[in-house]
């Protein structure tokens, strides 16, 4: 039996599931760095490394799931394997892309956040009973150490972010291609199972 023809797809129809589904994980990305450019800010700077745990462990986790639901939404209609992995791995990679940028984003908005609202709030006036023979900063007002202490987190956060979301990006993919193919098996299965109810039933007619 003839299989029936692939329905056409439109780019709109991958573009616009990715997008749904990024949309909550860039705002989840971007409340987790937020918490982890928060921690880098404020002192003592040893509990930096606790802010960064969630996301480090819980963002591959999460693209990789959203890369996969999405993929389920993007082949739903298609029975071909190659086609569907291919498709599969494209939604994917768009789902991680646009989060990937809706994250660098909000991440963008947060440091203009930090900058211009955030900072202006502290003190700048030192600490009372700093010596200043110990450290050149132990007399540094918090407002002064934070915009000092931008040099060092800036660099380190947007760093580990990109770098993050290169894997990040690549385990949605992943996901999408894997889901693709077993959603293409799966309608193949049920598409032969289709067909040998049909044989049966008209073998069981001509007896």
């Amino acid at each position: 039996m003839i299989a029936p023809p692939l329905p056409p797809h439109s780019r709109m129809s991958l573009i616009l599931p990715a997008l749904c589904f990024a949309l909550p994980l860039a705002l989840a990305q971007g409340s987790m760095m937020g918490v982890f450019f928060g921690l880098c800010l404020i002192p003592p700077l040893h509990p930096w490394f606790i802010g960064m745990l969630p996301w480090l462990f819980g963002m591959p986790i999460g693209f990789a799931l959203t890369g996969g639901v999405c993929s389920l939404r993007t082949t739903r209609h298609t029975s071909d394997e190659t086609i569907s992995q291919k498709r599969g791995r494209l939604s994917g990679f768009l789902t991680g892309l646009f989060s990937s940028l809706l994250g660098l984003c909000a991440l963008v908005l947060l440091f203009v956040w930090y900058t211009n609202w955030w900072i202006p709030t502290l003190s700048d006036q030192p600490f009372p009973g700093c010596v200043l023979h110990v450290t050149p900063l132990s007399c540094m007002s918090p407002q002064l150490g934070a915009r000092w202490s931008l040099i060092a987190v800036v660099p380190s956060v947007f760093g580990a972010f990109l770098l993050g979301n290169i894997f990040f990006v690549f385990f949605a993919s992943q996901s999408g291609a894997l889901i693709g193919r077993l959603r293409a098996r799966q309608a193949l299965e049920r598409r032969f199972k289709e067909e040998r109810g049909i044989l049966v039933i008209e073998a069981d007619r001509r007896r």
